[in-house]
């Protein structure tokens, strides 16, 4: 089985740590968190010599606050990672709208640890075995 590798994105320290120990401590090493970032140029560091994660997981609210860097931007750094948008619920209908082009799903910050690790299997579905077993099916799939 591979390992999923993640990129988390946000300019919310204590979130970036979060995910990073969730995804360490309840993963059983299937996922490899790469690097965890602030929004801008750190990205295009950590992209350059960390590499490209499979996926990305964005805090919406942190991209949201710094204009000068957005989602055009990130899907231009990591063209072939998909992208797992967090949010507080009320901004779920606008993240829709911006990142509709985009292999993507929506979560809510507040999701069970299953429903995030499930999420992240359903994104790379396509190109690898199942590595979570979900407790229900997710409801949140943005492809169009």
């Amino acid at each position: 089985m591979n390992r999923v590798t993640v990129g988390i994105v946000s300019n919310n320290r204590r979130l970036r740590v979060a995910y990073r120990l969730l995804f360490e401590q309840e993963t059983e090493g299937n996922v490899e968190v790469l690097w965890d970032a602030v929004l801008g140029d750190e990205v295009k560091a950590c992209q350059k010599y960390c590499g490209q994660p499979d996926v990305l997981v964005v805090d919406y609210e942190g991209m949201c606050d710094q204009a000068s860097f957005g989602l055009e931007e990130l899907n231009y750094i990591f063209p072939e990672s998909k992208f797992l948008f967090v949010c507080d619920d009320f901004n779920a209908s606008r993240t829709r709208e911006l990142g509709k082009n985009l292999q993507q799903f929506l979560i809510s910050k507040y999701c069970s640890v299953q429903t995030l690790l499930s999420a992240i299997s359903s994104l790379i579905l396509k190109t690898s075995p199942f590595l979570f077993q979900p407790q229900k099916p997710t409801s949140f799939s943005m492809n169009n």
